[in-house]
């Protein structure tokens, strides 16, 4: 029968066949019998406690943007009569040109 022994990488027992650590996957590479090694067993005084966090709540972030709702309809109305007045401009030159050539024709 086999014995066991134990990683040197992570101390936990692995059988002696065994060329990787069930545990860890590290190499096998052969220390002392389990037999051999002298376990100290730690007192529940002794185990150091990991450290109490408190954590606030998350609250989210939300930027503070003012939308002026009047402004932008203000926007597009102004564009809409921009573009109707060039149209309107366009339209008069065009029969402006055309009325020329008919006259001097």
């Amino acid at each position: 029968m086999v014995g066991n022994v134990v990683c040197s990488h992570c101390e936990s027992a692995i059988p002696a066949d065994s060329k990787f650590c069930p545990n860890c996957g590290a190499e096998y590479e052969p220390e002392k019998p389990v037999s051999q090694v002298n376990y100290i067993p730690v007192q529940p005084s002794q185990q150091s406690q990991p450290p109490q966090f408190s954590q606030a709540p998350v609250q989210p972030v939300i930027p503070n943007m003012v939308v002026e709702t009047g402004k932008s309809k203000k926007n597009l109305f102004f564009i809409i009569a921009i573009v109707a007045v060039v149209l309107i401009c366009v339209c008069i030159l065009a029969i402006i040109a055309i009325f020329n050539l008919r006259v001097a024709g």
